[in-house]
């Protein structure tokens, strides 16, 4: 191992963290990034690790906060826990940052909940990764940076926000069944394994994770004062689920902000939403749900998403007069390009700080 790279540790052990340890383990991309080839300690529920001589793990302390007092500090932590929303992540995190340790997250609960905590912590996110929480190998949080200058311009935000759904919409518009569908995306890793009924998996998905991606997005952007998940939560009627991927071709799960430069004509396109629910925030309206393709020619650009696809785009001026922008279109979901972002938001740290 060469002694002179980066020392790192790993918070999590499953599907996200696996494909961390995968990457960084291959000399030439450790190599490439500075780090060393192996974690200094890794945290599971079971307690904190580290690997051995011979590589097998050894358990080093229970993963209480005093346990890690005794380790070394390592230059960068990478957070995979997931999303439970426990107080975990969250209390890990900042105990990283208070040490002046670098933190880069794909786990997004802790980021959503305790929003203004982590940012005071990372000084505004000097120090902290988080392009990974929301829309995985996109990166809205990154694109999206040049869009949202000057709030009072936009006229309507539109997004994809789970590139797990779109994996299993755009199959099903192809011709695979909803169930065939779903399975694909549990075995490529985009969907957790248990449920396999279309529309739980939907609700599961959906339900949990767009309020924290979107509250993540909308307090990054400023749009009005910090939001929580709580107040963006809604509940999916399995119903609604069963008729949209019966008519894929035509729907997509759209979430959109609009400011008060669109109120004028966003009634006639919110019409034929399944699932519908809208939330209204210091002036701008949030409206979300399986929305026809049809309703919008913005929507078209949805159309066109092919896996696990995400998709943003924003509308300038009143009635888009300054143009509409595309940004973050492409792979979302899946280990590969989650963690390739995670990755490359360290090297960003790593050349700020």
């Amino acid at each position: 191992m060469n002694t002179t790279n980066t020392t790192w540790g790993l918070l999590g052990v499953g599907t996200i963290g696996g494909e961390v340890l995968r990457q960084v383990n291959q000399p030439a991309v450790a190599e490439r990034l500075g780090l060393e080839t192996a974690p200094s300690f890794i945290i599971r529920s079971s307690g904190t690790w580290k690997p051995g001589a011979d590589g097998e793990l050894v358990q080093v302390g229970d993963g209480s906060l005093e346990s890690l007092d005794s380790l070394p500090l390592p230059k960068v932590v990478f957070n995979a826990l997931p999303s439970t929303g426990d107080g975990r992540s969250s209390e890990l995190m900042a105990y990283f940052l208070k040490k002046g340790v670098l933190v880069v997250t794909a786990e997004k609960a802790a980021l959503a909940y305790e929003f203004s905590k982590l940012k005071t912590l990372s000084e505004n996110f000097k120090r902290m990764g988080i392009n990974a929480a929301v829309g995985g190998g996109t990166r809205p949080l990154s694109a999206g940076r040049s869009h949202f200058q000057d709030l009072d311009n936009v006229s309507q935000v539109h997004m994809t926000l789970n590139g797990t759904v779109s994996q299993i919409m755009s199959a099903v518009a192809s011709g695979a069944t909803p169930e065939a569908a779903v399975q694909e995306a549990i075995a490529l890793g985009y969907a957790e394994p248990g449920a396999t009924d279309p529309a739980t998996v939907f609700q599961q998905e959906l339900e949990g994770d767009v309020p924290k991606k979107l509250a993540i997005f909308m307090n990054v952007f400023g749009f009005g004062q910090e939001i929580s998940p709580n107040e963006l939560s809604f509940k999916l009627d399995k119903a609604a689920v069963e008729e949209a991927l019966q008519a894929a071709k035509d729907y997509r799960f759209i979430v959109s902000i609009y400011g008060p430069a669109f109120r004028a004509v966003e009634g006639k396109i919110d019409e034929g939403i399944l699932g519908k629910f809208t939330f209204e925030h210091d002036g701008w309206q949030i409206v979300g749900g399986f929305r026809q393709l049809s309703a919008n020619p913005l929507f078209m650009e949805f159309a066109t998403l092919q896996g696990p696809g995400n998709c943003c785009l924003v509308g300038l001026g009143k009635n888009e007069e300054d143009g509409v922008n595309v940004f973050a279109k492409g792979p979302g979901a899946g280990p590969h390009a989650t963690v390739n972002t995670m990755l490359d938001d360290y090297l960003t740290l790593k050349l700020t700080n």
